[in-house]
C-alpha cells in the first residue's frame, strides 16, 4: 500500500469512527475531580474556551509538531476553522484518542501521553482558543469532560 492509499484508509477510518460516536451520541459532563491524585482536575466549564493548557505546553507541543507531524502534516489543516469544523462538539478526548492510536504514521501510539496532549495544546493555541494555568491532562476520563466547541466570532 502506498502513502496515499494509508492516507485515504486513515482518513476513511477516522470519518467511519466519528460516524458511529456521533450516532451513540454523548454522555453528560461531569466537573467533578478525577479520583487519581495525579491526575489533573478538568476546569468546571467543561470546555476548551475555558483554558485548558499552558504557555508552556503549547511551546511543547510545538516542537514536537515540528520535529514529527510536519513531515506529513501542515499546520494549516490541523487548525483555525479547519479544527473548529471537524472536531466541533467532540471532545478533547475523542481527538486524543485517535491521534494517540493512529499517529506518527507508521508507528501509532509511540509517543508518550504527555508528548500528545502537548500537540492538542498547540493545535488549541494555534485555532485560538485561550492559554490556561493547568496542563491539559493525560488522563483519558478528564479528557473526555472537555468539549470542543467552535469560538466565538
Amino acid at each position: 500500500m502506498d502513502k496515499e492509499q494509508g492516507r485515504f484508509f486513515v482518513g476513511l477510518t477516522l470519518s467511519v469512527f466519528f460516524a458511529g460516536a456521533w450516532m451513540l451520541g454523548t454522555r453528560p459532563l461531569s466537573a467533578a475531580p478525577v479520583a487519581n491524585p495525579s491526575q489533573q482536575e478538568v476546569s468546571s466549564s467543561g470546555s476548551v474556551l475555558s483554558g485548558v493548557f499552558t504557555s508552556d505546553q503549547a511551546t511543547r507541543g510545538q516542537q514536537t509538531f515540528q520535529k514529527i507531524c510536519a513531515a506529513c502534516h501542515t499546520l494549516a489543516e490541523h487548525s483555525g476553522k479547519k479544527f473548529e469544523e471537524r472536531w466541533a462538539d467532540s471532545s478533547v478526548g475523542d481527538l486524543f484518542d485517535v491521534i494517540s492510536s493512529t499517529m506518527p504514521d507508521g508507528n501509532p501510539g509511540s509517543l508518550e501521553p504527555a508528548e500528545y496532549a502537548s500537540v492538542i495544546a498547540f493545535l488549541l493555541k494555534e485555532t485560538g482558543y485561550p492559554e490556561g494555568k493547568q496542563e491539559l491532562p493525560t488522563d483519558a476520563a478528564a479528557l473526555k469532560q472537555l468539549r470542543i466547541v467552535p469560538r466565538t466570532p
